[in-house]
């Protein structure tokens, strides 16, 4: 029988190649590019702990919140190890930056139409079955 570590081998060798000729080239990449990357390499690491993945995973999300394929690959980490709690407040992260990004959007929108008089940006989170839904809007000021 093939196990998983047989596996983790065979993709290790496939994917290490490419990943070390990225390294002459790491000082002028972007921050995202090195963030994604340190992600990447420490996860298909022959002695990496899970945990400090997660915790790669979770800094390139919280630093770079519309990069959903690290979100991906930090849920499916939460999935292996048994632990929904991490994977459920990042997914919260991004869906409340998500908002905000588009909030700030809109009223930078209503700015130039000069439409924009006193205006509060009011947020709040409501658990929705097995989810966290936030709902973001703008009031007028009194």
């Amino acid at each position: 029988m093939i196990n998983a570590a047989f596996w983790a081998t065979v993709w290790l060798l496939t994917f290490s190649p490419p990943l070390l000729l990225i390294l002459p080239k790491f000082d002028e990449a972007a921050d995202y590019e090195k963030a994604v990357f340190d992600a990447v390499f420490y996860l298909v690491s022959e002695d990496r702990d899970d945990n400090v993945a997660l915790e790669l995973h979770a800094k390139t999300v919280h630093d770079f919140p519309k990069d959903l394929v690290s979100l991906k690959r930090a849920q499916i980490l939460c999935f292996y190890m048994g632990q929904p709690r991490p994977s459920l407040d990042l997914v919260q992260q991004v869906t409340y930056m998500a908002c905000l990004l588009f909030l700030c959007w809109s009223l930078a929108i209503w700015k130039k139409l000069k439409r924009l008089h006193e205006w509060r940006l009011r947020s709040m989170s409501k658990i929705h079955g097995h989810s966290i839904v936030y709902i973001c809007y703008l009031q007028l000021s009194n």
